[in-house]
C-alpha cells in the first residue's frame, strides 16, 4: 500500500528541438531556420501545451555577430522576445550556446582561443539574463568532436586523431 510519503513524484516533462547549426566548408546548416523555428515563437506556447516544465533551448553563438568583442554590441532582440516568451510560458530555460558547430566564422573548434571567445559570450548572456541557471554551454562534445575532427565531414574537417583530441579538448 502506497502512502503519499511513499509515492514518488512523476517526473516534470522536459522538451527540446534539433538545432544543430554545423558548418561544412564555408556554409552554415542551421536546422532552427530550415525547420522554422527562428521566426515562429509560437511553437514555444505547443511545449507549454503539451505539459512541458523545461526546455532545452538555443541560443546559440553563431547567431551572435562575427568578431564582436563588446557584449554592448551584440543583438540581443530575439535573445530578448525568447527569454521573455519562454517566462510567459512558464518554460524553465536549459540553455546551450554550441550545438554540434563550431562558432562563428571567426574561430573553429581548433583555434587555440575558442574557449575564451565563447566564455565571452556566454558570460554576456549570462549578465543579461540572470535568472537563467542552467546550460549545457557545448552539446555533445564527443560527438561534435568526432565529426568536425576526426570524420571530416563538419568544420574544419579534420580527419586525424590530432584534430580529433584538440576539438574535443577545446569544448570541455
Amino acid at each position: 500500500m502506497h502512502t503519499s510519503e511513499t509515492k514518488r513524484a512523476i517526473p516534470g516533462l522536459w522538451v527540446g528541438m534539433e538545432c544543430t547549426v554545423n558548418r561544412v566548408g564555408e556554409t552554415y546548416v542551421d536546422q532552427c531556420r530550415k525547420n522554422g523555428h527562428r521566426e515562429r515563437e509560437s511553437d514555444l506556447s505547443h511545449f507549454a501545451e503539451l505539459g512541458a516544465e523545461r526546455i532545452r533551448y538555443p541560443f546559440l553563438w553563431e547567431w551572435a555577430d562575427d568578431g564582436i568583442t563588446e557584449p554592448s554590441a551584440y543583438d540581443w532582440s530575439w535573445a530578448d522576445d525568447r527569454t521573455c516568451a519562454l517566462r510567459r510560458h512558464g518554460l524553465t530555460p536549459i540553455v546551450g550556446f554550441v550545438h554540434h558547430g563550431s562558432g562563428p566564422r571567426h574561430t573553429s573548434l581548433i583555434d587555440p582561443q575558442f574557449p575564451e571567445k565563447l566564455a565571452h559570450y556566454a558570460g554576456a548572456f549570462a549578465e543579461r539574463y540572470p535568472w537563467i541557471e542552467d546550460y549545457t554551454p557545448v552539446n555533445e562534445p564527443l560527438t561534435t568532436a568526432r565529426f568536425s575532427g576526426l570524420y571530416g565531414f563538419w568544420y574544419p574537417h579534420g580527419k586525424d586523431g590530432q584534430t580529433f583530441v584538440r576539438a574535443l579538448y577545446q569544448e570541455i
